[in-house]
């Protein structure tokens, strides 16, 4: 199971429908495939968006997870981890999404 630490804390990373349904609504519900096919041409706010939805799904009835705003969560994430982990963590994310 993907992990990811919030202020020193680890967070389980969600990869159900209900991840996908969320970043299309941060992209003007735009297909998925679409989305996901354009990933390298986001900016990294978008890509980290990615796993704030992830985040947020993962601990969906964690009223303290649920009150965390993207910025917030942005600026934890850009202090703690590298371009490479961050481009794992999304495939790992978007590899259990499709299902494989």
């Amino acid at each position: 199971m993907n992990t990811v630490k919030f202020k020193d804390k680890e967070y389980p990373l969600a990869t159900t429908l209900r991840v996908a349904y969320r970043i299309q609504g941060q992209h003007n519900h735009k297909p998925y495939t679409e989305i996901f096919k354009g990933i390298g041409d986001m900016t990294l706010e978008d890509q980290v968006g990615i796993i704030y939805e992830s985040f947020l799904c993962g601990s969906r009835y964690d009223l303290n997870v649920q009150n965390v705003k993207r910025a917030e969560f942005l600026d934890d994430f850009l202090d703690n981890y590298t371009l490479s982990e961050m481009m794992k963590m999304m495939q790992e994310i978007i590899k259990g999404i499709v299902g494989e």
